[in-house]
């Protein structure tokens, strides 16, 4: 924080300030994360006595996935190494954590790191393949041939000698939507015209917070079933919290926008499906006076930020389901406006809709 208050930078500042209080409450709860613990590791081990009697009992350092430690990671290993020798295993093609720090240089800088003028560097090249048939090892390697490689880190075209079989195909997407799309295609496909079972397919992401919501939308809307682990998607993106997320946003604003007003009404908090929100907007219309807008999400947002006209409506199941919506929103706002804390207002929400019964239903 000082170092960025003396160079002008107030994010440095910021930064630090959201550091030092992320390291609290780690200590206040007791624990430690994954970067922290190796950081304080390397502090013991610069004591002498602490480092005699860890290294002292250190017979060899066995490390998988060299290539994907960060420097604080090797650091510690050299620490660790000090009179033993390095085992490490890596695969430079497969690194998939430089975007958490990996050395992209780890492998080449392996002899600078560990090599000694009495223990040379000795290299073991594998050769051989046990992951794939060689329809799959030959599209890897050709995607292999065109990425830049560090400077000392050569490329081995791995002999396959798993089954042959597989098959590697390459679709082009206009964009996200479009891929996600293709993507629930392909597995319904496999499905029905392969009889593979959808517990035995996967789908790979290059990021998960990025990328897994789109796409598990769409897979829902297609109606595959999806599991997905809980630390791959950020909270706001999972698919029982954006509804929540959405009608408290709605609640606080006091009224509803056309973009948000079919995300509303189609979520669980409503349960409508697209004919019964053209049903709706059609009763809305045969109640109200004047132009009606011309888009469905405008005459669904006008029905609901002004309720008014339900008391002039037939009392059809679609109607009924809106003013049920409404109640819920109405107490929420109460609770916003009597000050209560979110918690209690997003349990108002949850609580006070038919959502809750579906899930104990369904399951």
């Amino acid at each position: 924080m000082a170092f960025g208050e003396e160079a002008g930078r107030p994010e440095w500042v910021a930064l630090g300030g959201f550091f030092a209080e992320y390291l609290d409450v780690l200590d206040a709860e007791g624990v430690l994360d994954y970067a922290e613990l190796v950081h304080r590791v390397r502090l013991l081990l610069t004591d002498v006595e602490i480092a005699a009697t860890v290294t002292g009992e250190v017979g060899a350092v066995l490390v998988d996935d060299y290539a994907e430690l960060d420097p604080a990671q090797v650091g510690l290993v050299a620490a660790l190494a000090a009179d033993a020798p390095v085992l490490a295993a890596a695969d430079p093609d497969s690194v998939s954590s430089t975007f958490r720090g990996a050395n992209p240089r780890a492998v080449a800088d392996f002899d600078r790191f560990f090599g000694r003028p009495d223990a040379p560097v000795r290299r073991v090249e594998l050769v051989a393949g046990h992951r794939y048939g060689p329809a799959i090892a030959g599209a890897l390697a050709g995607v292999r041939a065109r990425l830049p490689r560090p400077a000392g880190v050569g490329s081995v075209a791995p002999r396959v000698s798993g089954e042959a079989g597989g098959s590697v195909r390459v679709l082009t997407c206009a964009g996200e939507a479009d891929q996600a799309t293709a993507i629930a295609n392909e597995l319904r496909r496999a499905r029905l015209d392969g009889g593979i079972e959808y517990g035995e397919m996967a789908v790979l992401v290059r990021s998960g917070r990025r990328q897994l919501g789109p796409i598990v939308r769409s897979l829902v809307a297609a109606g595959v079933p999806v599991e997905v682990a809980g630390d791959e998607i950020p909270l706001a993106q999972a698919p029982s919290v954006r509804p929540l997320l959405l009608a408290l946003a709605i609640t606080a604003e006091g009224s509803v926008q056309p973009d948000e007003t079919v995300r509303l009404l189609t979520s669980p908090l409503a349960s409508f499906d697209a004919l019964g929100l053209r049903r709706l907007a059609r009763q809305w219309r045969r109640v109200r006076t004047g132009v009606a807008p011309v888009t469905l999400a405008d005459q669904l947002a006008e029905a609901v930020n002004d309720p008014g006209w339900l008391d002039r409506a037939e009392a059809t199941p679609e109607v009924t389901r809106l003013r049920a919506l409404l109640g819920v929103l109405a107490e929420a706002r109460r609770r916003v406006e009597a000050g209560d804390p979110v918690d209690r207002v997003t349990w108002a929400l949850w609580q006070g809709s038919e959502w809750p019964d579906q899930l104990r239903r369904e399951s």
